[in-house]
């Protein structure tokens, strides 16, 4: 404190005053630009469905869901993948939009319809013409 004044009262020259103030400045830039982001790509080796993914969503549980354009839809908890295809009850593989709704079923959207997922089975919402059915 007391250096402030006393700078005040003798001022330095302009110049050793810009290099402290350049270097005070360039350190204030570093730490605050010094974020990490630590990212970990998983691929088809890790067990993601397919390698095209169209439609990703994290659910209010924490899982991850990869809707894929082939493959199915991949919910990924952390350590483990499951893929779901036609074969559990999907509509279609090709999936283009996933959403979570309040009571926590997710909406699949595919081109032959939607599925709803309760997390334990998938209610098929088919469109036939200008109308839905329900299977």
């Amino acid at each position: 404190m007391f250096f402030i004044f006393d700078q005040l009262k003798n001022p330095p020259n302009n110049k050793n005053l810009k290099i402290t103030i350049c270097l005070l400045l360039s350190a204030f830039c570093q730490l605050v630009l010094a974020q990490q982001f630590n990212f970990h790509n998983y691929s088809v080796k890790d067990g993601v469905a397919q390698s095209q993914v169209y439609a990703l969503l994290q659910d209010s549980r924490g899982y991850l869901w990869m809707g894929t354009q082939g493959g199915g839809i991949t919910s990924f908890d952390g350590i483990n993948f499951k893929t779901f295809t036609v074969k559990d009850g999907l509509i279609n593989n090709y999936i283009s939009c996933i959403k979570e709704d309040a009571k926590h079923n997710l909406w699949i959207g595919t081109m032959n319809g939607v599925c709803m997922y309760n997390g334990l089975e998938f209610k098929k919402y088919k469109l036939v013409g200008d109308s839905a059915q329900v299977s």
